[in-house]
């Protein structure tokens, strides 16, 4: 299941810039643990859903886990052996632009005093 914008004013966006750390977003807000990004990246809907299956296998379905990051900006790619010019390229998929010490991700226990043993490894 693709992580993808409702709807968005215009489809095909500019480059952007990723220079620089984070500002927002950079403390854990919800749950014990977090997950942080090093270095700045463009991360793609089929990152951010394997990494979401990679930690719920982890975790062993014991706890909550919140991903706090969503692909609002969308690239393009032209098809090989294309000309240059003949306007930009389709729209090949939805990414979102990560800055450098960002949180993506947070787990912890759901409340319910269940002790998943799996929870400190997934953060580690």
């Amino acid at each position: 299941m693709p992580l993808i914008p409702e709807r968005v004013k215009y489809r095909k966006m500019h480059r952007g810039n990723r220079a620089g750390i984070a500002s927002r977003g950079h403390t854990v807000a919800f749950g014990e643990y977090g997950l942080m990004a090093l270095e700045r990246c463009w991360l793609d809907t089929r990152q951010i859903e394997a990494a979401r299956v990679a930690i719920a296998r982890n975790m062993k379905r014991h706890g909550k886990m919140w991903i706090r990051v969503f692909p609002q900006k969308s690239y393009t790619k032209k098809p090989l052996e294309t000309r240059m010019g003949k306007g930009k390229g389709p729209l090949e998929s939805w990414v979102l632009s990560q800055r450098a010490l960002r949180g993506g991700w947070g787990h912890g226990s759901s409340g319910t005093g269940v002790n998943a043993p799996g929870r400190h490894e997934a953060a580690n």
